[in-house]
């Protein structure tokens, strides 16, 4: 139990709980107007897909053969950004790294709005998105139809509700010891909602034992399925017989670039929070610099996984496969393939000077850059390879309408509106947790 008067000051304890309960009440102009904007772009993503509905997919970009766009790519992309709350909370827990403490709540909220958003996209690309649940195994159609179990995308719906499920679990279970605390030192309707959510808690010795059992059984089990969750994903493509995504390589490739997104999103956001919640006391730079070189580490390891898969489908020697590598690297999807390769592969190489990881606006920058390359990385995985099928004369082309850029726009800014409410309903950081790394400030001081 961290209260322990014996092992940290009670000023500090309750400093840290007056930032948090400040973090919570106190909202400023600024942040209702960054609400607003975001709830606008959300609504404009909302009539840009009744447009949709209305006229068809027709005014989408997708074509034969490139049947598949920007919204499954994008899915691709948020469900890498929901890997990193469960490796910096499960298997960093299990490692028992300090470090982690300050940051992983972020993390976890960042992977719960995460799964969201890719659940919806799927059903956004849908002609017909209102029959979505007819993917789930148990529930059976209007007409008597039965997914295909040994089809991937039936696969995916079961992984990805499981995942979104033991995310929300494991992050409210964190919660509990916080929103007791938060309970305490609120009055009027957030009482009564922090009451009913912290489940009488009071910080007993048989309570931190239950809770702490908990904890570790969670973080076990999302271990094995966050990793399954984007090796199924990049089954979808990989189960294929589509030249250029049809890759035994693909799994492990795909839970590197997912945990090198969700790693450099969650640097993006401690540095937000850090600055303008005034969380600098907790979120210090040692654990933004333990971060940056987590994403030095993953750099070198995308690097590595880049040169494999070329190589291989270089030594191949299939005149399509050689095609799709030429429009990738010298054709009309080049310019993509270069600022990859810059943002991703060299931009975070950087991060080897002391310099530029120990400087919240440098780390700022280079982690939008890296999110930004691995959007790209998504659209050369999946467009080229189905835009040059077998038979060359049926080739073709993709580019992103004006319709799904507004809706992918709209689910960015319904990332950023979720995560903006829930900041100010539930604490942002683990109050209980860093109170346990208290001591060990004032020990080194």
């Amino acid at each position: 139990m961290p209260e322990n008067p014996k092992t940290a000051s009670s000023s500090e304890y309750q400093k840290l709980d007056n930032a948090v309960i400040r973090s919570l009440t106190e909202t400023s102009p600024r942040y209702w107007m960054l609400v607003g904007t975001l709830a606008l772009i959300v609504a404009g993503a909302v009539v840009a897909y009744g447009y949709q509905i209305r006229e068809g997919l027709w005014v989408t970009g997708l074509n034969n053969p490139v049947f598949w766009g920007g919204y499954i790519l994008t899915f691709v992309f948020w469900i890498g950004l929901s890997h990193a709350g469960t490796l910096l909370s499960a298997v960093l827990h299990l490692t028992h790294s300090e470090w982690r403490k300050p940051v992983y709540r972020c993390a976890e909220i960042m992977t719960l709005f995460s799964l969201v958003n890719a659940g919806l996209l799927p059903i956004i690309h849908l002609g017909r998105g209102w029959y979505f649940y007819w993917v789930f195994p148990p529930y059976p159609n209007q007409r008597g139809l039965w997914p295909n179990m040994r089809s991937p995308l039936a696969w995916d719906s079961i992984a990805i509700n499981t995942y979104l499920v033991g995310s929300a679990l494991f992050l409210f279970l964190g919660m509990i010891p916080d929103l007791a605390t938060a309970r305490d030192h609120t009055q009027g309707w957030r009482r009564k909602f922090y009451q009913i959510l912290s489940l009488g808690w009071r910080g007993g010795e048989a309570q931190w034992q239950h809770l702490r059992r908990a904890y570790v059984l969670m973080a076990a089990f999302l271990i094995p399925l966050m990793i399954s969750v984007h090796s199924i994903v990049s089954w979808d493509f990989a189960a294929s017989n589509v030249h250029g995504i049809h890759s035994t390589i693909f799994a492990p490739a795909f839970v590197l670039g997912a945990i090198y997104s969700g790693v450099s999103v969650v640097i993006t956001i401690s540095v937000l929070i850090r600055k303008y919640l005034k969380f600098e006391s907790y979120i210090r730079i040692e654990h933004l610099e333990k971060l940056a070189i987590f994403l030095f580490i993953l750099c070198l390891l995308w690097n590595y996984m880049m040169f494999v898969e070329n190589f291989v489908l270089w030594q191949a020697e299939d005149k399509v496969e050689l095609a799709i590598m030429q429009a990738k690297i010298f054709g009309p999807y080049a310019w993509m393939f270069w600022i990859m390769i810059a943002t991703i592969g060299l931009l975070p190489l950087s991060l080897a000077a002391k310099r530029i990881r120990t400087s919240p606006k440098a780390l700022l920058i280079v982690t939008l850059l890296i999110n930004i390359g691995l959007w790209f990385e998504r659209y050369l995985i999946l467009i080229p390879s189905l835009a040059f099928p077998d038979e060359s004369f049926a080739w073709g082309s993709y580019s992103l309408s004006a319709v799904e850029g507004i809706v992918l726009i709209g689910t960015l800014a319904l990332f950023g509106l979720n995560f903006l409410i829930f900041i100010k309903l539930f604490p942002s950081v683990s109050m209980y947790e860093i109170k346990e790394m208290l001591p060990l400030r004032e020990k080194e001081a």
